[in-house]
């Protein structure tokens, strides 16, 4: 296959591409070829050296199509005369819009916490409730072991009074 042939299948393989990219493809190819040629391969070697046009397609659109090409990158769009009169002329729907999205949000963060706090709330009673058992069950078993001491020992003193017998006190543990 001849340079100018392949370069005619390339080109018409890239026809769904931006002209300029496509010019710039055929161009390199044409250099590599040329180059290829000066190196000593004749121009039918040059041009199987290169590669299958199919395959150099393939690659090509798969660049452009990932973005890949340096060329490609996408310059920032400016707004049109009639879009920003469209813009000024909807800004009360669309500032409406804007501020109802940003209430229910709020709403929603508020409704949040309020269920968190409520929540907290019915479980505050059951922790003291159950604080409050644990010390009156802890006073309970304190209070009869003290009843049992006074008891025994209320019972020996009384009988110590009423016999008229001298009171001392002794170290009884508990």
């Amino acid at each position: 296959m001849t340079k100018y042939s392949f370069l005619e299948k390339l080109q018409g393989k890239l026809q769904d591409l931006p002209k300029r990219e496509v010019e710039e493809r055929i161009n390199f190819y044409s250099e590599m070829i040329d180059d290829r040629m000066e190196e000593g391969l004749s121009e039918e070697e040059a041009v199987t050296a290169v590669g299958t046009v199919e395959e150099i397609a393939f690659q090509i659109s798969e660049e452009l199509r990932l973005g890949n090409s340096p060329k490609m990158k996408k310059a920032k769009r400016k707004l049109r005369a009639w879009e920003i009169v469209l813009l000024v002329l909807g800004s009360p729907l669309w500032v409406a819009l804007l501020l109802a999205v940003f209430a229910v949000v709020i709403s929603l963060y508020a409704v949040l916490w309020s269920v968190n706090l409520c929540l907290w709330a019915v479980e505050l009673p059951f922790m003291l409730f159950s604080l409050i058992s644990k010390g009156l069950l802890f006073g309970c078993t304190n209070l009869t072991q003290g009843s049992w001491y006074l008891t025994k020992n209320g019972c020996s003193l009384i009988k110590r009074f009423f016999s008229g017998k001298e009171m001392k006190y002794e170290n009884e543990e508990i």
